[in-house]
């Protein structure tokens, strides 16, 4: 779990005081062999159609979702099969806007519907949806980067966060409030960021935001933030960054 939250700083001057943040974790899982050492290649009749290292992935890891990028075979549209986008959905997984300038659309679905649509006749290639990595190992990265205003939903990298951002302190929403999903010039990367407003009526000192994220198969991670402090003519608080690993 991850934390920010505000401490108070007794200090003789009020002030508006702004901190904003872009959060990402880098999940670096471990090697995951060769593509050939994994039951997708075990058929040798079957030709795979999707990355090898995406099919590996998907077979080490089945109840993963993964985001992905499938392309359609023009040429056999008109076979009496489930098209990509009905197979998508039958294996629960979500279709995303049609890409326009190639015949494809991104999908999210899990590894093990990976491995099965790769079979589809209908489809030409799938890739994910993210930079790939060594065979060795591969990186997925949790990203929000508070570019929806007035939410706190954002799922911007290859894996998705567990829940959104709870609200410590106050349970006003996105849009108001000590801390709020907002657009500024102020912001720390432009416009969009988590904004903690301290102010002469609004002290930052217990409130924050959490958010989850499920780590139980990386054998590390790496958080990285950008953040910007504003008009500091004085502090009305802190604002601290914390990782838990029992929810606590």
């Amino acid at each position: 779990m991850l934390i920010l939250l505000g401490k108070k700083i007794p200090l003789q001057k009020w002030c508006r005081k702004v901190c904003n943040l872009i959060v990402a974790f880098s999940l670096a899982l471990m090697s995951l062999g060769t593509p050939g050492t994994t039951e997708v290649s075990a058929n040798r009749k079957f030709v795979a159609k999707a990355d090898p290292r995406l099919l590996q992935m998907a077979a080490d890891y089945p109840k993963y979702i993964f985001k992905v990028i499938v392309q359609k075979d023009e040429k056999n549209k008109n076979l009496n099969i489930d098209s990509p986008e009905l197979a998508v959905q039958k294996g629960g997984g979500k279709v995303k806007k049609k890409l326009k300038l190639i015949t494809s659309f991104p999908a999210e679905l899990s590894g093990k519907e990976i491995i099965k649509l790769a079979k589809n006749k209908k489809v030409r290639w799938i890739s994910l949806d993210a930079p790939l990595f060594s065979t060795n190992s591969f990186n997925f990265t949790v990203v929000d980067r508070f570019n929806v205003l007035g939410s706190y939903n954002g799922n911007d990298g290859g894996y998705n966060w567990s829940t959104p951002w709870q609200e410590i302190g106050e349970a006003d929403g996105a849009n108001v409030g000590v801390v709020s999903v907002t657009s500024s010039p102020n912001c720390a990367t432009p416009y969009d960021c988590l904004r903690f407003d301290g102010s002469l009526s609004l002290s930052v000192d217990g409130y924050g935001v959490s958010r989850q994220v499920n780590l139980s198969d990386a054998p590390s991670a790496t958080l990285t933030f950008s953040y910007r402090r504003d008009s500091a003519e004085g502090d009305t608080g802190s604002i601290s960054a914390q990782v838990s690993g029992d929810d606590g």
